[in-house]
């Protein structure tokens, strides 16, 4: 299929077709000048209209368009479910899956919850309100123009960069990713069409990765830089941000559960499948391994409940098309892990996956992802530290722990998160089950989604 989408570049630039997947994308070939013309007319169109339009306005158009999207026979969704698969590589259920997660966060039952939490009263981004336990007023100020740099191995992360920037009033310019130039651009065109002014605020551009002089004209305007993707990529960004702006690094980082005793059933089996099913087990909240109490034995048989629920997920989020890297990335650890004796299902190589694997030593480590999840047995979870070993392959990946599923009780549920907390330092510890649906306003990286792009003004009486 062809697609031409609505870039938001405000002027005439010659577009070229583009190959991802099945589909032919017309892209716009852009130069430092177009961007550095581009950002200054996000900046002006965001004096004139954004900044002046209250808060409320903002969660009623992304409410709107959220609305718009979420209805099956809506025209931009359609064309978003038809070519997506073909671009990333992902089953067409689970498209349709992440992108009404995604959609979802930009709902006003998610976004006012949100606003209250981290701001306490929102109109602090319309006006002076009083401050909540100090004296005077206080004032929340966006900055003038947001540049995201996005990743592209789920669908719909440009939706979250986009509304943060709106709610703060910022313009926005969305770097889109090299293998993913879709989503993005479709949303914008509804975002447009609902609120044409504000539709000047914002802009995406596509660009092959990995090219300097490009990404500098993208961020030399900007007052802060996002930038999600591998640590390789985050850095050579870095090295890029002007002096005086904020820059916001999501790198790589490693998410793990643990099921208690009382837990090791079918139940929970199923929980921990839709998590490692979940955008393929390509994303920075996917479970690489599960730490289960009990014996060899009993995680052996909690291992087996967790292939069966995950063999049943592929009816419902079927596994999309892997990679020669990833494939390779599986041989190799497969061999590796019958050198170690391991229990590995299924015992065909060549089947499709799922993949699960028990391992009977309890250290911290990575699996090859493509729904490969590790199990690992531990006597009690309380002591998971405790063992020289252990303690140490935790410590090796403290500060990029996205997020621990817990399944377990309280207390103990409280008490084992108090210990990792301090010694991992994650962003998030929720049930297993919901580790790939955070709520809007989840603290990614441990950072607030508001306040991170936010500088303040106090007015005192």
């Amino acid at each position: 299929m062809e697609l031409r989408a609505h870039f938001g570049l405000g002027e005439s630039v010659e577009c070229r077709q583009h190959c991802f997947g099945g589909t032919v994308c017309q892209v716009p070939v852009l130069t430092p000048d177009h961007l550095a013309r581009l950002c200054s007319r996000l900046c002006e169109a965001r004096e004139r209209h954004l900044q002046r339009l209250p808060v409320g306005e903002i969660v009623d158009l992304l409410d709107a368009a959220a609305a718009a999207w979420l209805r099956p026979e809506h025209p931009r969704r359609v064309l978003a479910l038809q070519a997506l698969p073909q671009v990333t590589g992902y089953s067409p259920p689970m498209v349709a899956w992440a992108l009404d997660q995604a959609l979802g966060s930009l709902q006003r039952e998610s976004l006012v919850p949100w606003l209250r939490e981290e701001l306490g009263d929102p109109g602090v981004l319309d006006e002076f309100r009083p401050r909540r336990s100090a004296p005077g007023r206080w004032r929340a100020l966006g900055p003038r123009l947001t540049t995201h740099f996005l990743a592209g191995n789920i669908p719909g992360l440009g939706l979250p960069a986009l509304s943060q920037s709106l709610l703060v009033k910022s313009a926005c310019l969305l770097k889109l990713p090299s293998g993913e130039p879709v989503l993005t651009p479709l949303f914008l065109e509804t975002l447009a069409e609902l609120e044409p002014s504000i539709g000047t605020c914002l802009a995406a551009a596509w660009w092959p990765g990995g090219t300097p002089d490009l990404e500098a004209a993208a961020m030399r305007q900007a007052e802060v830089v996002t930038a999600t993707g591998d640590d390789t990529s985050v850095a050579a960004l870095r090295g890029l941000v002007p002096p005086g702006a904020r820059f916001l690094a999501h790198g790589h980082k490693v998410s793990f559960g643990l099921v208690g005793s009382e837990h090791r059933n079918g139940a929970t089996a199923a929980e921990a499948a839709q998590d490692v099913a979940a955008h393929d087990q390509r994303g920075c909240l996917s479970p690489h391994l599960l730490y289960v109490e009990g014996s060899l034995g009993e995680a052996e048989e909690f291992a087996g409940r967790l292939y069966e629920a995950l063999r049943r997920m592929e009816a419902s989020l079927p596994s999309g098309e892997r990679s020669v890297g990833e494939l390779s990335s599986l041989q190799q650890s497969r061999a590796l892990w019958e050198l170690q004796g391991a229990h590995l299902w299924p015992s065909d190589p060549a089947q499709a996956p799922p993949t699960v694997v028990l391992l009977q030593d309890s250290s911290l480590e990575l699996s090859p992802l493509g729904r490969a999840v590790l199990v690992k047995p531990i006597a009690h979870l309380e002591h998971l530290a405790l063992d020289p070993a252990t303690a140490l392959s935790l410590q090796a990946f403290a500060g990029h722990i996205q997020t621990i599923g817990l399944a377990m009780d309280e207390p103990r549920r409280s008490r084992v998160a108090e210990v990792l907390t301090g010694l991992l330092r994650p962003a998030r510890l929720c049930s297993l089950g919901q580790m790939q649906q955070p709520p809007w306003g989840w603290f990614q990286d441990g950072l607030p989604p508001l306040t991170s792009y936010l500088r303040f003004a106090s007015l005192e009486e």
